[in-house]
């Protein structure tokens, strides 16, 4: 049994560390940069999994050009400009402000600003019994009792 789990153990490892592309950096903060920009674009194919822990073909195609751009010398801002011209503004999980994407900003603080604006007028709209509607109401149930 323990042979058993100790090869499953063995496979799984193999199969994580099959996703990970061997790219050579400079320094440690050159990976810090690269491992922290591929988990903020997102993998074209795969949909909603980032390039970073993506096994599609693209997504490492991806990599390796991102790669290739930071040990050019690009800035981030660059590579990202890079890939969004090549693959469109959906490689962005957060999208810019402006343009095709106003909507994805504008509309969610307006659904609250008009939910609010209902809640307080249903709110305002209730009315208070006066003491004399009060009496009325008592009397009125007293003659159905």
């Amino acid at each position: 049994m323990l042979r058993i789990f100790s090869l499953l153990g063995l496979m799984m490892w193999g199969a994580a560390n099959a996703s990970v592309d061997p790219l050579p950096f400079a320094d440690a903060g050159q990976e810090a940069r690269f491992k922290a920009l591929v988990q903020e674009l997102r993998c074209p194919k795969c949909q909603n999994q980032a390039i970073g822990s993506s096994d599609a073909p693209i997504a490492q195609d991806m990599r390796r050009k991102v790669h290739a751009l930071m040990v050019a010398g690009e800035t981030d801002e660059g590579i990202i400009g890079w890939l969004e011209a090549r693959y469109g503004s959906f490689i962005r999980y957060t999208p810019q402000f402006g343009g095709a994407t106003l909507w994805l900003w504008l509309i969610p603080p307006l659904l609250l600003l008009v939910g609010g604006l209902i809640g307080l007028r249903f709110l305002r709209s209730k009315q208070v019994l006066t003491d004399d509607d009060r009496r009325a109401a008592d009397h009125l149930l007293d003659a159905d009792a």
